[in-house]
């Protein structure tokens, strides 16, 4: 698998922008999600999963793209805790490369809102979808 990435990233010229390190402690993970111009979170197919990754990054402040479907939960959840998450569908090719040609300018991390980010909130907006 990592083969069939490194060659997508080579073909795509990505070299200069995709680092693939395998596997790292928490420590150096955290650095590097520190070190970085966009956090990512890939949750297609989770209609009503929300990665516990988009808290953290939003938590730490950072621009992150979401990549989901738009009536899941996690694009639900991006959109609600605002900040530098943003929800795009896998197949909104332009949308996304607008949106991380935006980071690469270095514009400022939009506020997250005044909303807490609280697993009792996200309980109860996953019960309103499993009952929905």
């Amino acid at each position: 698998q990592h083969t069939e990435m490194g060659e997508t990233i080579r073909s795509l010229g990505l070299e200069p922008y995709v680092e693939v390190l395998g596997l790292v402690s928490g420590d150096e993970a955290l650095d590097v999600l520190l070190r970085s111009t966009v956090s990512i979170v890939l949750a297609q197919k989770q209609g009503v999963q929300v990665p516990a990754k988009l808290y953290e990054c939003a938590g730490l402040g950072l621009r992150t793209l979401v990549i989901a479907e738009p009536d899941s939960a996690t694009a639900a959840e991006a959109d609600r805790i605002g900040g530098g998450a943003v929800a795009f569908d896998a197949e909104d090719v332009e949308g996304i490369a607008r949106y991380l040609r935006e980071a690469d300018a270095g514009g400022p991390v939009p506020p997250r809102r005044d909303e807490p980010i609280d697993y009792e909130a996200l309980a109860v907006r996953v019960a309103e979808v499993l009952r929905g």
